[in-house]
């Protein structure tokens, strides 16, 4: 029993890191069920097949790493592999085999579980993670070279800006590959009201990610904000422009760490009498503020004190003179000008983008819309100009790129929606065309979209108000078309180049927010004694942490195998059962749970003994941590006058959660007919009180006439993270009754 490394022997490992305490037990512990078909032998197998149930997206293939299913709690995975001679398939741990056979897995929506190949010695890690049924389903169809790793997107209506149809959501947030396998997802609910989607999705200088919300012109204003989180799911900031809610088209960090947001002010008493209107109307003015992480304003400027009504898209005059609340400016893009520190916004309904110098508030230049003083001449552009465009960027280079609708209403589309480039010279007062894209698939596009170059030459369109995103050669030609299920769109599409966000960093960050719970049981050893009744072990069996719904796992205590097992019932009573966690009334489950059986007292001497704890099947997302715990019986027969030990005991502490607490017992070799005592001191070991455990520094046990048993209490306080094991020291003295002490001192293992 000694290779178990068991609590007996825990002196000899208490500085040795707790994933290291059972190390050789854990690759024994079953994390499901495998199941070969019953029958005749099957026919040669010449190619690795590999499905599941519920199935694959996309199917399996050899040369894809990643992917999804609607797998859940209520849907366990059944992998059914086929594996050439030579080929063999481990799920998730479990024995590798080769041939025909099935394994299944249990996990909750967000969890994953992996499957590896072993072909020519060379092993193959492949990932699945279960996809929350209301995601939107993506279809992806490659036909060519990407030059983006990922695409950043966010679903937020359908093409007819309706709801989404069930049991659809528009409230992820998401990073895509590119055979449409979303790597990574955050759902927003938690943050934005019911039913109201992200906006903007990009990824922050900082290496973060952000999302905004609501806001958006053209309507009755909603409370909007932007939100900074980690790859981990946790919200770094929230953040909101000062004096007005924020508008969702964008959010930009500068060089300085502070923001770029834009707002919808609204201003009354404007007068648009120039385009029809009245001289004292309500409209929406269009906001720029420079705030900093802490939410101080640094800066603002407002379109109405620069930029006349009559720049107002000619298009729109009459409805915006008609209007009750006029969306004259309708902002919907802000970026920094590396070169020159200017900054630059999509002002759509008047058809123009404008660099304005933020000492001044001045307007340096303007691409397309009305004619202004300071507007750049358009050369070459095969339609003049843009109308109604989304998404403008500009490189150090002064290379201005944008989605240029085409439209600023569905009637009215005087070109087809585009990607399109210009080189501005503002000392030359032009932007010469460079470049455009175009899909004959998309004929119109009045709302949305997006348009970045990659440094290799490629595209990435997000064609708004159109369920189509395509990455395409310089030239146009479709290398990648994604579409969502239900007619949703994206607002943007961001491209990710190869190596800014590796792929193992994508799933540690979805491990963290959808952690899959360990269920791990301890140990303990005591004293039998030589006479009395039977003694009381208790196995602490723990959650790493808590859950919102119910948790199961079957348990066995039994004899080990070992030449220095146990036998049952001389020795112990063997039990088996199932430990259920339920949710409390506070929503969650406790963290630990005890399973128990009893030691029988032993005349006639012999050797220590040791029994085991088997966990097997665990249910509600959860898979085994540590699975065996290990029993030890220690003799004492020396003594025809009782003598106090103290045991030994290992628990798992966890992540999270409320403390777990290790019940160690403190027995007598016979019982007394007289009140007997004894103090139990407790003291730090390598574990210090307060910050790795709680326990009362001192106690006094007291054995009524008849008891054999009494127990001490440690509370184990969680970590968040995996520590080395640490140990609490515990020892007896001053007894009192007629009582002696055999064995005197204890260890709790803290793993």
């Amino acid at each position: 029993m000694s290779a178990l490394g068991g609590v007996g022997l825990a002196r000899q490992v208490a500085g040795a890191a707790c994933v290291a305490l059972l190390v050789v037990v854990v690759g024994i512990v079953p994390a499901g069920a495998v199941s070969r078909p019953a029958g005749s032998v099957s026919p040669a197998i010449a190619v690795l097949q590999i499905s599941t149930t519920p199935a694959l997206q996309p199917a399996f293939d050899p040369a894809v790493s990643d992917y999804v299913s609607l797998c859940s709690e209520a849907a366990p995975v059944v992998v059914s592999v086929a594996a050439p001679t030579g080929t063999t398939v481990s799920v998730e741990g479990q024995a590798a085999l080769s041939g025909s056979f099935t394994a299944s897995v249990s996990r909750a929506v967000g969890q994953s579980f992996s499957f590896t190949t072993l072909s020519a010695g060379v092993p193959s890690t492949f990932y699945v993670r279960c996809l929350p049924a209301d995601y939107p389903p993506i279809t992806t169809t490659r036909t060519g070279v990407s030059q983006a790793e990922y695409y950043m997107v966010s679903p937020i209506a359908t093409t007819s800006f309706g709801p989404p149809p069930p049991p659809l959501s528009t409230q992820y947030v998401s990073i895509v590959d590119g055979n449409g396998v979303p790597v990574w997802w955050y759902n927003v609910a938690g943050q934005v009201p019911p039913n109201v989607p992200a906006t903007d999705f990009d990824r922050l200088p900082d290496g973060n990610l952000a999302f905004t919300f609501g806001g958006q012109g053209g309507g009755p204003l909603t409370n909007g904000g932007s939100f900074e989180l980690s790859l981990a799911g946790n919200i770094v900031r929230s953040m909101n422009t000062v004096g007005v809610s924020e508008d969702g088209h964008d959010i930009q960090m500068l060089p300085n760490g502070n923001f770029l947001l834009e707002a919808y002010p609204i201003r009354t008493n404007v007068d648009l009498s120039a385009i029809g209107g009245s001289a004292n109307a309500t409209i929406e003015d269009a906001e720029i503020q420079v705030v900093t992480p802490s939410g101080i304003l640094l800066w603002k400027w407002d379109a109405l004190a620069h930029v006349p009504v009559t720049e107002l898209e000619p298009s729109l005059w009459a409805e915006m003179a008609a209007a009750s609340q006029a969306d004259i400016y309708h902002i919907n893009s802000v970026a920094y000008d590396p070169a020159t520190g200017n900054v630059v916004t999509s002002l759509r309904h008047e058809s123009g983008v404008y660099a304005i110098n933020p000492s001044t508030g001045a307007i340096v230049w303007k691409v397309g819309g009305t004619h202004r003083p300071e507007s750049l001449t358009i050369i070459g552009d095969p339609v003049g100009g843009p109308v109604g465009q989304h998404d403008a960027r500009l490189t150090s280079a002064g290379v201005l790129s944008l989605y240029d609708n085409g439209a600023e209403r569905a009637a009215i589309q005087p070109h087809a929606p585009r990607a399109v480039r210009y080189q501005l010279d503002t000392t030359a007062g032009t932007a010469t065309f460079i470049d455009q894209v175009t899909d004959p698939a998309v004929p119109t596009s009045v709302c949305c979209g997006s348009a970045r170059r990659l440094d290799g030459g490629n595209w990435v369109i997000g064609w708004g108000f159109n369920d189509r995103i395509t990455e395409t050669t310089a030239t146009g030609t479709p290398v990648m078309t994604m579409s969502f299920a239900g007619s949703l769109f994206s607002y943007r599409a961001i491209p990710l180049s190869p190596g800014v966000l590796t792929r193992a960093a994508l799933r540690d960050g979805m491990n963290a927010q959808h952690p899959v719970g360990l269920i791990s049981v301890g140990s303990v050893d005591l004293t039998r004694g030589n006479s009395g009744g039977a003694r009381l072990v208790l196995f602490p069996i723990t959650l790493s942490q808590p859950s919102t719904s119910p948790v199961t796992v079957h348990y066995e205590i039994g004899p080990d195998g070992t030449a220095y097992s146990a036998s049952s019932p001389t020795d112990f009573l063997a039990v088996a059962g199932t430990v259920t966690f339920n949710p409390t009334p506070g929503g969650v489950t406790p963290n630990v749970q005890y399973v128990a059986t009893l030691v029988n007292p032993d005349a006639f001497g012999g050797p220590g003994k040791t029994f085991s704890v088997l966990l097997t099947n665990p249910t509600g997302g959860y898979q085994i941590g540590h699975g065996i715990g290990v029993g030890l019986i220690l003799p004492d027969l020396s003594s025809s006058t009782p003598r106090a030990s103290i045991g030994d005991a290992l628990i798992w502490n966890g992540t999270s959660g409320n403390g777990r607490v290790a019940i160690v017992p403190v027995t007598l070799s016979r019982p007394a007919a007289a009140t007997l005592t004894v103090t139990v001191t407790v003291a730090d070991g390598t574990a210090k009180s307060g910050t790795d455990y709680l326990a009362q520094p001192t106690a006094t046990v007291t054995f009524s006439p008849g008891q054999t048993e009494q127990f001490v209490y440690i509370g184990a306080i969680p970590m968040a993270t995996v520590t080395p094991s640490r140990t609490v020291n515990l020892s007896l003295s001053n007894p009192h009754g007629g009582l002696s002490l055999f064995k005197a001192t204890g260890l709790v293992l803290l793993g």
